[in-house]
Order: structure tokens, then sequence, then C-alpha cells
């Protein structure tokens, strides 16, 4: 799987979650096969605003944190097979 998959791969997991102005710098990063920017950028996105989780939560929608293992798992991937 090329690097650019694997951006497109990560970034298709995040859009069940994104209705964010975020999605734009997301779409980006995988645009640009930039899988390390996409994993840095998601991690941030999860520290940066615990009230955004808290109020997606209390809507009974898909967090950023909800989807990790997810993402973990594709990341690990590429990782492995670079």
């Amino acid at each position: 799987m090329t690097q650019s998959l694997k951006a497109q791969v990560l970034f298709s997991i995040l859009k069940i979650a994104l209705v964010t102005p975020s999605e734009r710098r997301f779409k980006q990063y995988a645009d640009d096969g930039d899988v390390e920017g996409l994993w840095t950028y998601y991690q941030d996105a999860m520290k940066a605003r615990p009230d955004v989780k808290k109020m997606v939560e209390r809507g009974g929608k898909v967090t950023f944190e909800m989807l990790l293992p997810a993402m973990k798992a594709v990341f690990d991937h590429v990782k492995t097979s670079g």
C-alpha cells in the first residue's frame, strides 16, 4: 500500500467524526500522502479541545478518541509496511 493510499484510509476513518474546521487540514495531509503529518495532527487534535470531546459525546456522536483503535491499527501497519 502506498503512503498516499494509507493517508486516504486514515482520512476516511476520520471522516466518521469530522464535522469541524479541521477537516480541510486533515484532507490536505491525505491529499499530500503525508501519513506522519496526518497522525500528528490527529494526536494534537485529541489533546487540544477536551471540551469539544465532551460536547460531542453528550450529543451521542463519534469522537476522535472513539476512532483511535482503527486509526492506530492502520498507522501501526503503516509503520511496519512502510
